[in-house]
């Protein structure tokens, strides 16, 4: 199944006990174009790599986007 969107992390920002994490939500045929951006938290976990928060990041944004079509 071809996806006609895209989640892509953008911007990364760490802080004491979490990273803040923007995610684009890009339409693939126009992939310099944002649709909306979500920024979500995740809790700072020293051992772990920058893939490991963009994958939770992008993982989490699909969830809110799920929780919010639902409610319609």
């Amino acid at each position: 199944m071809n996806n006609k969107y895209e989640l892509v992390v953008k911007w990364m920002s760490p802080n004491n006990e979490y990273v803040s994490v923007t995610v684009d939500v890009v339409y693939r045929q126009f992939p310099k174009s944002t649709l909306f951006q979500l920024v979500v938290t995740i809790d700072l976990a020293e051992t772990k790599p920058i893939s490991f928060y963009e994958a939770e990041a992008v993982s989490q944004a699909k969830e809110i986007i799920k929780g919010v079509v639902n409610e319609f």
